[in-house]
């Protein structure tokens, strides 16, 4: 007769003769290269050993895989994307990490052993990249998914003993340059905008640093002495996917409000920036008549898609005879030279824009700091004359 082959969670349970133990064998899906996986758990009682037998059959049952310290860097990065990385991250980053994984770390070292993955193994993909791609960013990119990966395995039940990324030095990225609009370009713009309907949306852009996502989830209720950015406006194709660590409003369609959340990962109440002139101005012209909800909306009422908004940023800059290259995230880059032009030391900056980085050593409080951001925001609009605008006068 032929053998017959165990299938997926199929155990058995067996007493070794050489030390007596009780072990217990799990049948795992077959690897990348075919060959048939088990995890092996012996124990000096029989009944511990068929209670891990059980607890891996339901694990088993419940993720679609197991880890196990045999198995190769592929196979960790299968269970790692699916269990660990996806739960806790927006779709798009998993989406970008599994492409990574796909295209680069799998092809070149994916079939070696977890746990003896080096710092020269890393090196190794660096290489496979520089050659076929000239983009530094790509290689910091694919460097990073791996590493938070290889983290993961070591904090995973000893998967591995020392993260090798850390033995080595984080690859670097020519930082490339993503444009602002100048200071005379800034004018011009908001010139531009003086007649314009949709003045106050690309005024807040400009005059606050805001993401785009904040701008557009800004609602009326945080509109006031102060600006209180609490969400961001995000598209989510597939919610089930959503990280389940965030707050969420659905809003429309595939249009939800995620709360914004602090360095640590817990929601926070928001983002706080003093609201001075000009921008009080124009923002109190555009919220006349309007209820609660959100501050920025299509005609009909409902919420703008962030896609459109790019695209009609682009159209804006054209129409006002502007380089049509600069991405709308450039205007944080805009707001953020606006300030250092105006003297502002470079750490309220940061408050003001809410751009944080690794190197950055002293936090702030939001109240604590509001005077001299306030100080700094009327300096920058000091920069900007913003001429009469006519509708508003008619309309008054």
């Amino acid at each position: 007769m032929a053998p017959t082959t165990r299938g997926k969670g199929e155990g058995s349970v067996y007493q070794r003769a050489s030390d007596g133990l009780w072990c217990v064998s799990v049948e795992l899906p077959r690897g990348a290269d075919g060959k048939r996986r088990r995890r092996v758990v012996c124990r000096r009682d029989k009944r511990k050993a068929i209670e891990e037998l059980r607890k891996a059959q339901a694990d088993l049952e419940q993720h679609g895989d197991i880890v196990v310290k045999s198995m190769t860097l592929g196979e960790w990065l299968d269970y790692w994307i699916e269990n660990i990385a996806k739960p806790r991250q927006e779709p798009g980053h998993t989406k970008n990490q599994r492409g990574h994984i796909r295209k680069w770390i799998k092809p070149t070292i994916g079939s070696r052993p977890l746990a003896k993955i080096s710092a020269s193994h890393v090196r190794q993909v660096h290489k496979a990249i520089e050659e076929a791609s000239s983009s530094t960013t790509l290689v910091l990119a694919v460097h990073t998914t791996l590493r938070t990966a290889l983290r993961d395995a070591v904090r995973e039940g000893g998967l591995l003993r020392s993260n090798p990324c850390d033995a080595m030095d984080r690859p670097g990225a020519l930082m490339g340059v993503r444009d602002g609009l100048t200071l005379d370009q800034a004018v011009q713009l908001i010139a531009h905008l003086a007649t314009r309907p949709d003045r106050a949306l690309w005024a807040t852009f400009l005059l606050t640093g805001a993401r785009r996502g904040e701008v557009l989830g800004l609602e009326s209720d945080r509109v006031g002495e102060t600006l209180l950015f609490s969400w961001q406006l995000k598209r989510i194709s597939n919610f089930e996917d959503a990280p389940k660590t965030r707050v969420y409003r659905h809003v429309g369609g595939n249009l939800y409000l995620s709360a914004l959340k602090s360095r640590k990962g817990n929601v926070q109440k928001g983002r706080e920036i003093p609201l001075v002139e000009p921008l009080r101005s124009i923002l109190a012209l555009h919220m006349q008549g309007r209820g609660p909800g959100l501050v920025f909306t299509e005609p009909d009422g409902s919420a703008m898609s962030p896609d459109d908004v790019s695209a009609r940023w682009h159209q804006l800059l054209e129409e006002a005879g502007l380089p049509g290259d600069v991405v709308l995230h450039g205007s944080r880059h805009t707001t953020v030279d606006l300030l250092d032009m105006a003297g502002i030391p470079m750490h309220t900056i940061k408050d003001i824009v809410g751009h944080t980085t690794e190197a950055m050593t002293i936090k702030y409080t939001r109240r604590a700091n509001l005077p001299k951001l306030e100080a700094a925001m009327e300096k920058m609009g000091a920069l900007l004359s913003l001429p009469p605008n006519p509708q508003a006068e008619d309309e008054s």
